[in-house]
């Protein structure tokens, strides 16, 4: 009986080559289309981020000082005497630095006939015992000043109220966004003075009015360096007290 030999056939070196090859250049050019899109998805996710806190931040000045007459709110500049920081224990605390005068917070900035600026911004709300303070406040910590933006509450004790007590170290304070984002801080290379900015304008003897400016910066930014080169949002308030007439 005749026994059949089989003869099988295969690929050459040569092509294998090749396809290894060409499924390494495909494999590549999906593997950075793919990047480029999760790279595009986490920008978008930090800029959303970033706009959700800035409107967060818009709306907390505009319904405060709406509800409140001229004589419910002091506004500070302590700018130079307190700092963001954190205590032992991690829990974010506003620092105050020992050049803070001991009677720096007896009188407020407002009323006053001419346009002034400040960081604290004290206000109490109608039929309420308690001042809702915020503040902005840099971290000095690193060689990259980082900016924030708190709250804080403070009871009324009538004409003995002691506004310092509102942002001391031993008082809780709420942060009005997430860590994920920077308020921006102005004298930055690169960057545009367009900081944060709370300016008090006065209009007549029952009237005033504020204007402020928050530029919130993504810290997280993967495409930086690309055609998509303003990484912030920037949002500006026009808010007066009650007593102005709206039209």
């Amino acid at each position: 009986m005749r026994k059949e030999i089989k003869q099988y056939e295969g690929f050459s070196l040569v092509e294998m080559l090749f396809t290894i090859v060409i499924l390494s250049i495909v494999m590549l050019l999906v593997a950075t289309t793919l990047n480029t899109v999760i790279r595009t998805s986490q920008t978008a996710n930090s800029k959303n981020q970033a706009r959700s806190d800035v409107n967060y931040i818009i709306a907390t000045y505009e319904r405060l000082i709406t509800n409140s007459d001229l004589e419910d709110i002091n506004m500070y500049d302590s700018s130079q005497y307190r700092e963001f920081g954190f205590d032992d224990n991690g829990i974010p605390v506003i620092i105050t630095l020992p050049t803070l005068p001991s009677s720096y917070y007896d009188t407020s900035l407002i009323p006053t006939t001419d346009p002034i600026e400040g960081n604290e911004i004290h206000v109490r709300l109608y039929g309420t015992d308690y001042w809702t303070c915020i503040g902005y406040f840099l971290d000095e910590t690193y060689p990259t000043k980082y900016g924030y933006i708190v709250k804080a509450n403070l009871k009324d004790d009538g004409d003995t109220t002691d506004h310092s007590l509102c942002f001391a170290e031993a008082n809780n304070i709420t942060l009005l966004h997430t860590y994920s984002n920077n308020i921006m801080v102005a004298n930055r290379t690169g960057y545009p003075p367009i900081d944060f900015n709370m300016t008090y304008l006065p209009v007549d003897d029952n009237n005033s009015m504020f204007n402020i400016r928050v530029s919130v910066e993504p810290l997280w930014w993967p495409l930086k360096g690309t055609y998509l080169k303003q990484s912030w949002v920037t949002r500006e308030l026009a808010v007066s007290t009650k007593a102005l007439t709206r039209y």
